[in-house]
């Protein structure tokens, strides 16, 4: 299972249709007070920090209780782990979820609100999590380097990032006028790209995807990506 959020009121991440193609469950739930709808009647957000982590633990519970009120859809759900894909302040709740379930073992992080502290909660824990930090160059919401590199530069092994040359904060969303609807195509499609291969081999245990996860890879898919990968054994490359 896979619960996919962006932290955006004003739309949505785009990039949890990547994982389509091999078929997980995908849940894409809107956090109470930060989705557009609250948005546009001006709820109150409540607590951006706490709450939106919570939601994703009390989903990942609800959707593995074949006798709870979602055991319709529990009977869908094979496997007793949870990948985790959220943006922005969706990507500090996948990272703040994960930190606290232990069955939510592989995370990806979109541009997230997240720094060296968080990447270094991530030591120690065990089982150990798997996390994939995308960013963008021309962010300037949260600067690709004073936060997806820094929370990338604290944490464990496994743990990847890919540098998006140009991309923008609202590019791992459906909609960003600064970029041409090429421009926007092309950072999505790294990110779905990176994005399945890391979820095939983190979460359906598919070795086969870890090639897809090397510099080698971005190297040979343009000039406009970097991949940083720190495997277990390997360190840095």
């Amino acid at each position: 299972m896979v619960p996919s959020r962006s932290g955006s009121r004003h739309s949505r991440s785009s990039t949890g249709a990547g994982a389509g193609r091999w078929s997980p469950r995908v849940a894409a739930p809107d956090f109470p007070g930060i989705n557009r709808a609250d948005c546009d009647a001006g709820v109150p957000p409540g607590d951006l920090l706490g709450d939106p982590p919570r939601d994703l633990e009390f989903l990942r519970r609800a959707f593995h209780d074949r006798s709870g009120p979602a055991r319709a859809l529990a009977r869908l759900v094979r496997g007793r782990r949870a990948g985790l894909v959220g943006h922005s302040l969706g990507g500090t709740a996948v990272v703040n979820a994960s930190l606290a379930d232990p069955d939510l073992t592989a995370v990806v992080a979109l541009a997230p609100l997240a720094g060296s502290a968080d990447g270094q909660a991530f030591r120690g824990l065990r089982p150990r999590r798997a996390v994939l930090v995308v960013g963008g160059t021309a962010d300037t919401t949260l600067a690709f380097d004073l936060f997806a590199a820094p929370f990338f530069a604290a944490l464990p092994a496994p743990a990847f990032l890919v540098k998006v040359i140009g991309g923008t904060h609202s590019g791992f969303t459906d909609m960003d006028s600064h970029l041409s609807a090429a421009q926007l195509a092309r950072q999505q499609a790294l990110t779905r790209r990176y994005a399945t291969a890391f979820l095939r081999r983190y979460l359906a245990r598919d070795r086969r995807f870890a090639r897809f996860l090397a510099p080698a890879d971005a190297v040979a898919e343009g000039t406009d990506v970097e991949l940083t990968a720190r495997v277990r054994g390997a360190g840095s490359r």
